[in-house]
């Protein structure tokens, strides 16, 4: 991997998964790392307090490696939320490259996404802002759904692809969500959606041109928002110009309480099975409220399961799966209305029946909801 020099921009999120190998000084030289023991200047000793060192001075333009996500390694798995893209453009300090770092990903690890179209982007692939509407292209969709099936066209209008124009140009999808208000959608903070990217709504099939394509203007999200723990994990995207083709989605209120085992239905785009080729069209999978003790227990740590987030199980092979991040969490009313009661944020792997998977509960943030969306 090679870093082009120049200012530092970072273009997407400052989350960090891995922890950099290097260990604070211990009155000895570890392999690999040049420096003498102990600081010997401010930033020296700012840098072995933080456990980060340096093995050279490279001068500016030479290449630098730097861990990347195909190569961590993490045990025993790796719980991460779906649909997340890290894209950043950094430049080597021209006397303080970072040192390379081998790690192995295991193979009892899933990774539950794919960032933003399949791979990690390079440079010249990262997220176009590019104002020129895309009304009319065709999207491409990431890994998504785990069993259920095909949804019938226009059965949830509401349905959200958020997408970035890739490398090639094309739309790409890596999250999902859903249309709220004329000009609001929901999805999942940690999606770290950005202003230029675009929603694409009343699209059953991305592969055509149906529907609408809308560039996001603004996004908000709480002041609360853990990206570690994926406390807090809503946001608000407001869309350049008002959607009146397609009905919003009814919102559930604060009051209302699920009981274990309601019938849920959970969407999304993509394939059929963990593991399969994924396809364009919007699939729907049966789910219900799992118990909050279990799957508490099971998530217990790292990522306490708080009163704002909702677990879902569903029997055999159907859960929601990577590129599904943001997307709606629904229940029918005995009267036949729809709610949308939750947002899908995160879990380990696909369908996997000892790991429900976690949604952001919507009747916890209603109140934040009523806030507007200022771009």
């Amino acid at each position: 991997m090679q870093l082009h020099t120049g200012p530092v921009r970072r273009t997407a999120p400052r989350r960090r998964h891995a922890v950099h190998p290097a260990r604070q000084a211990t009155g000895t030289q570890s392999p690999g790392l040049d420096r003498p023991d102990g600081p010997t200047t401010r930033s020296d000793a700012r840098r072995a307090a933080t456990g980060w060192r340096h093995s050279s001075r490279t001068p500016v333009g030479r290449a630098a490696l730097l861990p990347c996500r195909d190569t961590w390694s993490i045990r025993p798995m790796m719980l991460v939320p779906l649909g997340l893209f890290w894209s950043m453009t950094l430049a080597v300090p021209p006397h303080r490259p970072a040192p390379p770092v081998a790690l192995s990903l295991e193979d009892s690890t899933r990774v539950m996404f794919k960032a933003r179209g399949v791979s990690q982007p390079s440079a010249s692939e990262r997220p176009s802002t590019k104002a020129a509407s895309p009304r009319a292209e065709r999207v491409r969709a990431t890994q998504s759904i785990a069993g259920g099936r095909e949804a019938a066209p226009g059965r949830w209008p509401f349905s959200v692809a958020i997408t970035y124009r890739n490398q090639q140009g094309t739309l790409t999808q890596y999250c999902s969500g859903s249309l709220i208000s004329p000009d609001t959608v929901l999805t999942a903070a940690h999606c770290e959606v950005s202003t230029g990217h675009y929603a694409v709504i009343g699209r059953h099939d991305l592969s055509t041109t149906r529907g609408r394509a809308l560039r996001i203007v603004a996004v908000t999200s709480p002041v609360g928002f853990d990206s570690q723990s994926f406390q807090n994990d809503v946001a608000l995207l407001r869309l350049a110009a008002p959607v009146t083709e397609f009905a919003p989605v009814r919102l559930a209120e604060p009051d209302l309480v699920l009981e274990e085992g309601q019938a849920l239905t959970t969407l999304g785009w993509g394939r059929a099975h963990e593991g399969h080729a994924s396809t364009p069209v919007l699939r729907e999978v049966a789910v219900q409220v799992a118990p909050r003790a279990a799957c508490a227990t099971r998530y217990r740590g790292k990522y306490p399961i708080t009163p704002g987030m909702l677990c879902v199980s569903a029997p055999g092979t159907a859960d929601a799966c990577p590129g599904d991040s943001g997307g709606p969490l629904l229940m029918t009313t005995a009267e036949g209305k729809v709610l949308q009661v939750g947002i899908t944020s995160f879990g380990v792997g696909c369908a996997r029946p000892d790991f429900p998977g976690v949604s952001t509960q919507v009747s916890s943030f209603r109140k934040w909801m009523a806030h507007p969306v200022s771009p």
